[in-house]
């Protein structure tokens, strides 16, 4: 949809200057000032649009509680590396990751309380 913008925002822009060449002046910068506006708009809605996706996928991001080097933290889940350990209480709202490769063992060491 973006491309469909720029081509017509690029007619108008050399319609525009063909006009200021033509002898056609105010016509011509009535067109070219006409363009900022429209300009200024596309590129504060695209500046926009790319913070709320970009802020969807922190939201969407799966977290993991983990201890490491002695400390819990919450981590995302792809930060995960060898040697931490998943904490699996479930507070409200959130999973429990089950692509952990050591499942078997977690189900032994499951805190009963």
């Amino acid at each position: 949809m973006m491309e469909v913008w720029v081509v017509v925002l690029g007619l108008l822009l050399i319609a525009g200057a063909i006009a200021v060449l033509l002898g056609g002046t105010r016509d011509g910068l009535l067109v070219l000032v006409g363009l900022i506006p429209i300009v200024g708009a596309a590129v504060v809605t695209e500046y926009r649009g790319e913070r709320a996706l970009e802020a969807l996928r922190d939201a969407s991001a799966p977290v993991a509680r983990v201890r490491r080097t002695g400390s819990v933290s919450q981590v995302t889940a792809a930060s995960l590396v060898p040697g931490d350990v998943v904490l699996l209480s479930k507070p409200l709202g959130t999973g429990v990751c089950t692509a952990s490769r050591d499942a078997a063992a977690i189900a032994s060491a499951v805190d009963a309380r």
